[in-house]
């Protein structure tokens, strides 16, 4: 995902995966809300977990808004 994809996208559900599992075949580890975009990060809300920079190239829209 790209910053402006997210800077689109506020609001819509996102899929994060681990840098730790490499290759296209990485697992959903957790999935949250796009809450807001910076110059770096993208602001993503975990739920209970609160709401945490994430790096774009870790996240895959979900779809569906919140």
């Amino acid at each position: 995902m790209t910053l402006e994809q997210a800077r689109i996208h506020i609001g819509y559900s996102v899929a994060y995966t681990s840098p730790a599992r490499p290759g296209p075949s990485r697992q959903v580890d957790e999935s949250g809300v796009i809450d807001h975009v910076d110059h770096r990060w993208i602001w993503v809300e975990y739920g209970p977990n609160g709401i945490h920079k994430t790096h774009p190239d870790n996240l895959r829209l979900a779809g569906a808004m919140k």
